[in-house]
């Protein structure tokens, strides 16, 4: 049998006690551990540097209108804008009327010159004699009920003539022998009033012939 005992085994020659087991250390402060973060007296605290100031924006540019195509014909117009439920929208609808009555437009102006530039061929030849009382005739309410397009007048004398024409001002002299050709094929008006007469105590001949 062995000469050790049961129970005899040496024992641990550590004394130390386990740290678990030893005395706590006192904990410090979370204030104290703060302090060193805190400005000190006579420490001047940092001014927070100040915010840069925000740059100037660039200036937005207008919009400029936008040009478009409609048809194959190269009518170009602008495009139309139309506000709806508070925005800004483009209407081809409004466009396409846009343009109809801008072409309509022009054929009243075309069908208006060419009514204009129209002549019957028809000629109104009249020997009018003026005194010092003016005559008048409204082609329109009288015969041929019709404006004239062209006149052609001539003084036969003895005395000068004075004439206007649409009730123009001034009247116009025609001297013994002289005679005047007016034109208004592509006047917006034509002849349609005549005034004719002389000084006082005078009398003239004036020959005078229409066409319409």
């Amino acid at each position: 049998m062995s000469g050790h005992q049961k129970g005899s085994q040496p024992k641990s020659q550590s004394t130390g006690t386990p740290r678990e087991l030893e005395a706590p250390q006192p904990l410090s402060s979370w204030a104290d551990e703060l302090s060193q973060f805190l400005p000190q007296e006579g420490v001047e605290a940092l001014e927070p540097s100040p915010a840069p100031e925000p740059s100037p924006q660039a200036p937005v540019p207008e919009p400029q209108p936008q040009v478009t195509t409609l048809t194959p014909q190269a009518v170009n117009a602008p495009m139309t804008t139309v506000v709806e439920d508070g925005r800004e929208i483009v209407r081809p609808d409004v466009i396409k009327a846009v343009v109809e009555l801008g072409s309509l437009g022009q054929l009243v102006r075309i069908r208006k010159a060419a009514e204009r530039e129209h002549i019957k061929g028809q000629q109104d030849p009249r020997n009018l004699d003026a005194t010092e009382d003016y005559a008048t005739i409204d082609l329109i309410e009288d015969d041929p009920h019709t404006a004239w397009a062209t006149g052609y007048f001539f003084n036969r004398g003895p005395n000068s003539v004075y004439l206007a024409i649409n009730k123009a001002r001034p009247f116009v002299e025609l001297k013994i022998g002289e005679d005047q050709a007016v034109d208004f094929t592509k006047a917006d008006t034509r002849i349609w009033y005549i005034e004719y007469g002389c000084d006082d105590g005078e009398t003239a001949s004036l020959k005078a012939v229409g066409k319409y």
